[in-house]
């Protein structure tokens, strides 16, 4: 038989193909999905153009790195410059003082591990000096196939010139070294090489330290592109090339540049950028990690898209909701008659009554639907209804609180639940229980929608059992438990105004159903609670059980269930069930603080009696020593005892517990797995008033304590002996700084105090310091900083003594430890330095500063000029008129007299104040500050007669010579120092072209330099 089929709609109300509101809603449609293409279009282009800027920043940054490191490796290589011309010049000239001396300022100059070797090549590529070997000549070893000597042998390298090789791995050194050369020369004629060993990993480390990235690089290749240094990885790269077709390599004419590549060497992308150094065939590059440059935007920016997507989603969304909704309400109103015909016919067949009641804001009450059954219910007719005359049928000991219910519904818009009783037209009283709910109308009245059924039954059996429960609880009063039922068929459950009390309620009758009772029940309770009940049920065990109920205040209340099932059903099922509650929190209480005062304590615990055997052991003890399966209540003490020394020793304790009611000693015992661990026992009588009862042991575990008193011994003793030993004066402070906790006798004789360290210790620190020189007791007397060291803080004693003392905060977090002061001698190491800048600045043939130190001074004095801190001053550039022809005559070695001569007349002749220096060979420059043109003239005349009046004696004989000189003013309109000088020269070299031995003053129009000479600048 086939399914009735619904009735069909008539013609008028079914929906035509495709109306007028599709078209609409489809060009709606469209417009939406146009503005979305476009805003993504927008969005889109706005990510691109901010990667493009981080990543022109990126670049940027990449530059000032790059030309950074540029400078640095040109400071760098300008020193190994002067460093190489210092050591070719010494050899050259046979001083081998000299030369030993500048090779052992190498090594104390450069940091440890920068320079590997210094060594010397003949010409014919033999090694005949290394500072490796102590300067003794190595293994034969030999150089002519290396690049770095054909380049000199073969007349590549200009003479003079310094030269970077391809690092090469040196056959005495044994290690990779980057050859920086110089040309041996004697009468003119090639005589070999000076190499002198940079370490690539020296570079390389000083690279990594520019970075943070792990991926980010710096390089350093020749202009041919063979790598010298590489940050990472400087072992796979040494001695190969760059790969062809970087720009640094083929853009010649350009300083620096940028390129993005992914390296051969490890396959990362990065942004590189590269400078070349000034004066050096050589370039830095420098790379950043593309990912890790650009990581910080992309989640940006992804996130942006998500947000975007999801906004989009939305409107798309809200735009077809909005267009399915318009489709769905005119179907709606197309079904809407519909519909109201089959609500009707289903209203007709609910119990009860369904109605709508309207509360007029005039306070007026009226029911704009209602179905037959409110009529039914109050043997009314079909209606209208109004809630006047549905209020005459209503009780009138009910009146007052129905009316009170519906008003407080009203005002605070919550639902309406209430019970009340009708008085019909023939005197029958019925119960109404009525549900609704209510909310505001535009009209400003309320409007609820509900439903009233006839409760009338179920109100007479709630009577009689509440009726039937009265006379049961007068049997239980004395006894005070509450009663409860449980229907178990209908799932009702039934509780007593005792079991609502026991929990803090006052006559709340809340629980209906088994689970409103379960949810009072604590989570770890609950699991037992219905084992129990299926034990009983299933298998008659009784029914008796604890739990803990939630009470009223929030808390939890012991409560012991009984109950038994009083029906069940032909199958055996149960049907309902009786029980009572009883409170034992008391009793529960009771039993916990017991346990908790044992079981739970961190102790172990033991009773015992006097016999010393074990009555009693909480928990910890029992997990401490008892074996396995085998429980320690029964054994004797003796069990527990490594030995029977132990076990009679403690034994020995019972007469004091006795006399004095408790004892205490440390005792080593026996845990599970056979270990010893050590305790701290208290003993004492379980009653006082017997001494030969039973004795409770209390004992905590103090083996670690044990450990850290050996530990803490041991480490003093290290500590002790490391001060002792330690390199240097030590004093250690207490945290407060006024006391001293040690100091060895190294600080002593270093501060110069005649007593034994250890009578300071534990002294106050103030006393040392009284007794110490002013100068040391300034820096001691200084506190050290919160967040770590004072370092290089110096001082110089009486007698030249120099001392360096650190002061070291020592702090943990949240805690100050105390102040550590280190003190070392300092004084052959200041030494050094100052030996060290002498020699660098100086000309070691003259004495007079040389070329680097003369242009220094000669800058500072232009920054005083043109900062108004001094009027001007004159340059004067002097050479020795024919000093050719004096070595050529008399020899180098007279030549060598002739220019200390001159050195020395310049010093005698020159005012306090003016500067005379070596710029190389022949050539000196004098500075004159403070001088105007025509005094910096007179001066000038004056030396020329002073040195052509005072021949210079040497072994060759007396030598005659005479000097020419030009002067230029540096004063605020002079361009730079470099201009200055080199309009000095431009006025030396017209009088040696006006016939020698005169003094020339630049003038406008002279010109600014010698033909076929480079004019001086400042390196």
């Amino acid at each position: 038989m086939k399914p009735p089929a619904f009735p069909r709609l008539p013609p008028s109300l079914r929906m035509p193909a495709l109306s007028r509101a599709a078209w609409r809603t489809a060009a709606g449609l469209s417009v939406v999905g146009a503005g979305c293409a476009l805003y993504w279009m927008a969005l889109l282009d706005g990510h691109q153009t901010q990667r493009a800027h981080l990543q022109e920043q990126t670049q940027l940054r990449v530059g000032q790195v790059a030309r950074a490191l540029a400078t640095q490796v040109s400071t760098l290589f300008s020193g190994l410059d002067y460093t190489t011309r210092n050591l070719t010049a010494s050899y050259e000239a046979g001083d081998q003082a000299a030369f030993l001396l500048a090779v052992h300022s190498i090594e104390e100059t450069f940091p440890r591990g920068a320079v590997q070797q210094v060594a010397i090549v003949d010409a014919q590529g033999d090694v005949v000096y290394s500072n490796l070997t102590g300067g003794r000549p190595p293994v034969p070893a030999n150089v002519t196939d290396r690049e770095h000597f054909a380049v000199h042998a073969s007349g590549q390298v200009a003479a003079g010139a310094m030269y970077v090789g391809r690092p090469v791995l040196g056959r005495v050194s044994k290690r990779w070294g980057i050859p920086i050369t110089r040309a041996i020369e004697h009468d003119g004629a090639f005589a070999g090489i000076v190499i002198l060993s940079v370490s690539p990993s020296y570079l390389s480390g000083f690279f990594r330290e520019v970075f943070d990235q792990p991926n980010d690089v710096a390089l350093l290749v020749r202009d041919d592109g063979v790598y010298l240094a590489r940050s990472t990885k400087d072992a796979e790269v040494l001695g190969s090339v760059l790969p062809a077709g970087r720009s640094l390599l083929t853009d010649r004419h350009n300083s620096h540049g940028n390129y993005e590549v992914t390296a051969t060497v490890d396959g990362v992308r990065r942004y590189y950028a590269w400078s070349r150094t000034q004066g050096y065939p050589m370039v830095v590059s420098a790379g950043l990690d593309r990912s890790a440059a650009m990581a910080p935007l992309e989640p940006v920016l992804h996130a942006s898209k998500v947000r975007s997507a999801i906004g989009t989603v939305v409107v798309v969304a809200g735009a077809l909701l909005v267009a399915w909704l318009g489709w769905q309400r005119r179907r709606s109103r197309e079904l809407l008659a519909a519909s109201e015909v089959r609500l009707h016919k289903l209203v007709a067949q609910v119990p009860g009554a369904l109605f709508q009641a309207r509360l007029r804001s005039d306070g007026a009450l009226d029911f704009p639907f209602a179905s037959p059954g409110l009529g039914a219910l109050h043997r009314l007719g079909a209606g209208p209804f109004t809630g006047r005359a549905l209020l005459r049928l209503v009780h009138r000991d009910d009146v007052r609180r129905l009316v009170a219910s519906i008003a407080a519904s009203a005002r605070d818009l919550v639902g309406w639940d209430h019970q009340y009783r009708l008085r019909l037209a023939d005197g029958e009283v019925r119960w109404v229980h009525g549900h609704a709910n209510p909310e505001r109308i535009p009209e400003g009245g309320v409007l609820w929608h509900g439903f009233l059924h006839d409760v009338t039954v179920e109100h007479a059996v709630g009577e009689a059992l509440r009726d039937s429960e009265q006379r049961l609880r007068l049997t239980v009063d004395a006894v005070q438990d509450g009663l409860w039922e449980w229907n178990v068929a209908d799932d009702v459950v039934r509780l007593d105004a005792r079991c609502y009390a026991m929990l803090g309620y006052e006559g709340e009758d809340f629980i209906h159903a088994f689970a409103a009772f379960a949810a009072l029940v604590h989570p770890r309770d609950l699991n037992r609670l219905q084992a129990d009940l299926r034990g009983h049920f299933e298998e008659g065990r009784d029914y008796r059980t604890e739990v803990r109920l939630r009470t009223a205040e929030g808390g939890w209340r012991w409560i012991e269930s009984r109950g038994e099932v009083t029906e069940r059903d032909a199958g055996g099922r149960p049907l309902r069930m009786l029980g009572t509650h009883s409170d034992i929190s008391a009793r529960v209480e009771s039993e916990h603080l017991v346990r908790a005062l044992l079981d739970q304590s961190s102790a172990v615990i033991f009773v015992a009696s006097p016999e010393r055997r074990i009555l009693h052991a909480n928990e910890r003890a029992e997990q401490a020593f008892a074996t396995p399966g085998e429980p320690l209540v029964g054994q004797n003490f003796r069990a527990i005892h490594p030995d029977d020394g132990g076990f009679e020793t403690l034994g020995q304790d019972y007469a004091l517990l006795r006399s004095r009611g408790w004892v205490q000693r440390e005792v080593q015992l026996r845990v599970r797995g056979g270990g010893l661990r050590w305790f701290e026992a208290h003993g004492s009588l379980l009653d006082p008033d017997d001494p030969d009862g039973d004795v409770i042991w209390t004992l905590f575990d103090t083996t670690e304590r044990h450990h850290a008193q050996a530990a803490l011994s041991l480490a003093q003793q290290r500590l002790s002996a490391l001060i002792a030993r330690f390199p240097g004066g030590v004093l250690l402070d207490d945290p407060d700084g006024g006391r001293i906790v040690a100091a060895n006798a190294l600080l002593c004789r270093l501060l110069r105090l005649d007593i034994d360290p250890t009578a300071l210790a534990d002294g106050p620190r103030d006393a040392l310091v009284r007794r110490l020189p002013a100068e040391a007791a300034a820096l001691l007397l200084a506190d050290a900083p919160a967040d770590g060291d004072r370092l290089g803080l110096e001082v110089q004693l009486p007698g030249g003594t120099v001392l360096e003392i650190d002061q070291i905060a020592l702090n943990a977090p949240g805690l100050r430890l105390g102040r550590l002061s280190i003190v070392r001698d300092v004084t052959a190491r200041r030494q050094r330095e100052s030996q060290l800048e002498r020699l660098a600045t100086t000309d070691t043939l003259t004495g007079l500063p040389n070329r680097r130190a003369f242009m220094l001074r000669l800058q500072q004095e232009y920054d005083a000029v043109r900062g108004g801190r001094e009027p001007a001053a004159v340059v004067l550039m002097l050479d020795i008129d024919h000093f050719k022809r004096v070595n050529d005559t008399w020899g180098h070695a007279a030549g060598d007299e002739v220019l200390r001569h001159l050195a020395s007349l310049l010093g005698r002749e020159l005012r306090r104040g003016d500067l005379a220096g070596r710029l190389g060979g022949e050539e000196f420059a004098v500075l004159l500050p403070g001088t105007s043109t025509a005094d910096g003239a007179a001066l000038a005349e004056r030396l020329r007669l002073a040195i052509a009046a005072a021949p210079v004696a040497t072994g060759a004989g007396r030598i005659a010579y005479t000097v020419s000189f030009g002067s230029s003013v540096l004063d605020r309109d002079t361009v730079g120092p470099d201009t200055c000088l080199a309009q000095a020269d431009a006025a030396l070299y017209q009088s040696k072209h006006a016939g020698r031995n005169r003094v020339t003053a630049w003038v406008p129009g002279m010109g600014m330099s010698r033909p076929g000479r480079l004019p001086y600048t400042l390196v």
